[in-house]
């Protein structure tokens, strides 16, 4: 008997576009080995009512429209996560529809992700888990706040899909969702962000399916509720502390000892370095990537006799939103979302590094990038972050004191004072754009919508 599997559209779509267009290829070719059973996303998309979405996402990173997709998506890989609006509604609905009996789930791109938060669930819940799943285009980073991961890979037979072409969920992130299954299998056609057409690649999945309607091996039993509640969350995010819970938190750290506005003298660089190496660092500053970038900022900052204000060590700020907490616990003024100065690092179409700087309640213009820098111009991997700046992502400061060379863009539009995460997500510095403007060339430009 054919294998019956629960399809899950992509952002976008909707039942009926999904199975009579996007995967009418696919369908033909399961002809006795599968049939798909697609159901509508419950929520509409703002600009056409007929297409729909498992989750929505806030005005701060989208639009609602159609043009401004794949510019959402540039935005949400630089994330490790990210708040979706109507998530836990579509994992009930889904959660409901597997009760009708099914044997295995078929996800595109956000009904990737959303499928295999389906499988987190059910083993959760201590509920028989999937015989098979197939994930195309899907994405493990960012991970939507709300989906839990066990901590050991999920043991559901999977197959991931990707195409190596595609600009809208790149392959690494495809890659991070099928670490989350056990001894997962993985295929990459050539194409784009679409569900595969030549059947040399339509028979990998008619070959993985095949293997699912063989009796199944002993397996282990999926782990009941209880236990699986001590498995670690992933890259989800509580809310944030009120300021009072902020300032008792702070209160933890230790002082840095160059807090205040600081005059290094420029005539005597041995000095700043010593300085430097005198700081006393949290074990978290000291994993990898380390404190390099940090250091080289505060060298950096010492030859151009900048004057700054730090603040740190504090709590570790993952989000411009974050950093405007934990700065105004700390007893800065002037700080806003505005006067944030997000660092965004691309590759761009010819294969070099572009470290954008713009006011972090501003969106960058990928239409203006690429028109300057290239139609292939993307957004830097975290593991590319790693690398050339030496931070995590989010702790790239807006001066590029890096192991690796970049051009560095600033937006017309910054303000009179900034304030950014220096080579480390637990420091902060503050200093005027004057200031800014006098350490390092920096090219100018509007490159926000």
């Amino acid at each position: 008997m054919a294998l019956r599997l629960l399809a899950l559209h992509g952002f976008g779509q909707n039942a009926e576009v999904f199975i009579q267009k996007r995967a009418k290829e696919l369908i033909r070719k399961l002809k006795g080995t599968a049939v798909l059973h697609a159901i509508d996303a419950p929520h509409p998309l703002p600009y056409d009512a007929n297409l729909r979405g498992w989750w929505l996402y806030g005005s701060d990173l989208w639009d609602g429209k159609a043009e401004t997709i794949q510019a959402l998506a540039d935005t949400l890989l630089q994330r490790p996560s990210f708040r979706p609006e109507g998530l836990q509604e579509s994992l009930s609905l889904v959660l409901t529809e597997w009760e009708k009996g099914y044997d295995g789930i078929l996800g595109f791109s956000q009904g990737a992700i959303l499928g295999a938060a389906l499988c987190a669930e059910l083993q959760r819940k201590g509920l028989p888990p999937p015989r098979c799943a197939v994930l195309i285009s899907g994405f493990g980073k960012p991970v939507p706040e709300g989906v839990i991961f066990p901590s050991r890979p999920l043991p559901i037979p999977s197959l991931h899909i990707w195409g190596a072409e595609d600009d809208h969920i790149p392959a690494w992130a495809s890659e991070a969702l099928a670490t989350r299954f056990e001894a997962a299998k993985t295929h990459a056609h050539g194409g784009q962000h679409f569900v595969p057409q030549k059947a040399a690649d339509l028979n990998v999945v008619v070959d993985f399916l095949k293997s699912s309607l063989d009796p199944p091996a002993a397996s282990p039993k999926p782990e009941k509720a209880a236990a699986t509640k001590a498995g670690l969350p992933v890259s989800t995010r509580a809310p944030l502390p009120g300021l009072e819970e902020l300032k008792n938190a702070l209160s933890a750290y230790p002082p840095v000892k160059s807090c205040g506005q600081v005059h290094p003298p420029a005539a005597q660089p041995a000095e700043t370095a010593a300085a430097v190496e005198s700081t006393s660092y949290l074990p978290e500053e000291l994993a990898p990537p380390g404190t390099g970038t940090y250091e080289r900022l505060k060298a950096l900052l010492g030859a151009a006799s900048a004057e700054f204000s730090e603040l740190g060590p504090h709590p570790p700020c993952r989000t411009s939103e974050d950093s405007v907490q934990v700065r105004l616990a700390g007893g800065w003024s002037d700080v806003t979302l505005h006067s944030g100065a997000k660092a965004m690092l691309l590759r761009t179409a010819a294969g070099t590094w572009l470290h954008t700087v713009l006011p972090a309640d501003c969106k960058l213009s990928w239409k203006k990038v690429r028109a300057l820098h290239g139609k292939g111009t993307r957004m830097a991997t975290e593991e590319e972050v790693a690398a050339v700046t030496g931070c995590l992502p989010g702790a790239v400061p807006p001066l590029a004191a890096f192991p690796e060379k970049v051009m560095t863009v600033v937006d017309n539009t910054l303000p009179e004072t900034i304030n950014f995460n220096c080579g480390l997500r637990t420091r902060s510095m503050q200093m005027t754009r004057k200031m800014f403007e006098s350490v390092q060339d920096l090219v100018f430009a509007d490159i926000i919508d």
